[in-house]
């Protein structure tokens, strides 16, 4: 395997970790409906890693989570998304204050995970695109330099006869999110003049995939290099959105 194709690998690996996927009907279970105190804060992870592997735990919304408390989430992300991160956070001050009165056990943390989950995964649509479109161009290339070689080796052979039969290239696939196919192959029979030519035709279109395998590849790098940044971003929002909390639980203690 390709450094490239490796490098898009752990980068859609990544992205599978905290993507859009449903959970198991266990990890989905209803939060009690009635509780005495809202549920105690948690720490909040310090280690960037961490907090990726925890928003990806956060797949679901509580089920205590009303259609109001829903549509408050969805104007956070919008606002984070947007890049007015105070009046999403003014936004979480009263939907924390909202769920922490009802005191229906609802888990706030989970909610704010849930919060940093969605807007990490609006950030990201174009980061799964690029490492496909990244893996799929060094295939691509694979593929072409596999036959090339493989085309070299016939016509450096003795010829059996006028014609030789061998598989040539029927289509090369361009790229489409979501999509696993690169090349189709047929078989065809053609004299040695005709694979002299046919070489060359090769070549000319490794040559293009070469090219855009590495525009790709510098693609992808770009991508993660913004998503890397996005993350310190979403590690000190989520600090601010967990503060928050602790001060609306707080003030309602007090």
């Amino acid at each position: 395997m390709g450094t490239r194709t490796l490098v898009a690998g752990v980068a859609i690996g990544i992205l599978s970790v905290i993507g859009v996927r449903g959970v198991p009907a266990a990890e989905a279970k209803a939060a009690p409906r009635v509780a005495r105190r809202p549920q105690p804060v948690v720490t909040v992870p310090r280690s960037r890693s961490d907090l990726v592997l925890h928003m990806a735990s956060a797949r679901e919304l509580p089920a205590t989570v009303t259609a109001g408390d829903k549509a408050a989430i969805h104007r956070i992300v919008a606002k984070l998304k947007g890049k007015h991160v105070q009046g999403a956070n003014a936004d979480w001050r009263m939907l924390a204050g909202s769920i922490s009165r009802r005191k229906d056990g609802t888990d706030i943390q989970k909610v704010r995970l849930t919060v940093m989950r969605q807007a990490y995964l609006a950030e990201n649509k174009g980061l799964r695109d690029a490492a496909e479109r990244a893996s799929q161009t060094s295939r691509v290339q694979e593929a072409l330099g596999e036959h090339l070689a493989e085309l070299r080796r016939v016509a450096a052979e003795p010829s059996k006869g006028e014609r030789i039969t061998l598989r040539r290239i029927d289509t090369v696939h361009p790229f489409r999110p979501g999509t696993e196919n690169t090349v189709d192959w047929r078989q065809a029979s053609m004299t040695k003049s005709e694979l002299a030519d046919y070489i060359k035709q090769v070549e000319q279109r490794f040559n293009s995939a070469r090219d855009d395998a590495q525009l790709a590849n510098m693609d992808l790098q770009n991508v993660i290099q913004k998503q890397q940044q996005m993350i310190r971003t979403i590690s000190n929002i989520n600090k601010m959105l967990d503060d928050t909390a602790m001060a609306v639980i707080g003030n309602m203690r007090g």
